[in-house]
């Protein structure tokens, strides 16, 4: 039993040959389409487009809200979690 990877793959190679030799013109005007939708929206500024500041995700925030009912021991990060969740606006959660 031979298991060099160009006997074992060759049924993939036939098979990709295949559906390009078929279908190779379509794939080409779809990749130029989209191509052209792509550069389109990144001169209209889809790369540059600015993200919200505070971008802390749900269990960061979970966990913050745990930590601001235990007032026996603070520490300087949950001083700086208490102040990042007091600019959250309320309804975002």
């Amino acid at each position: 039993m031979n298991l060099s990877p160009t006997t074992v793959l060759e049924p993939v190679f036939h098979f990709l040959d295949g559906l390009l030799e078929e279908n190779g013109v379509y794939f080409y005007l779809v990749f130029v389409w989209l191509s052209v939708l792509v550069l389109a929206w990144v001169f209209s500024g889809g790369l540059r487009r600015r993200f919200p500041i505070n971008r802390t995700s749900l269990p960061a925030r979970a966990l913050s809200y745990s930590h601001t009912h235990h007032r026996h021991h603070q520490s300087s990060s949950t001083n700086l979690t208490r102040r990042m969740m007091a600019r959250i606006k309320p309804g975002v959660l």
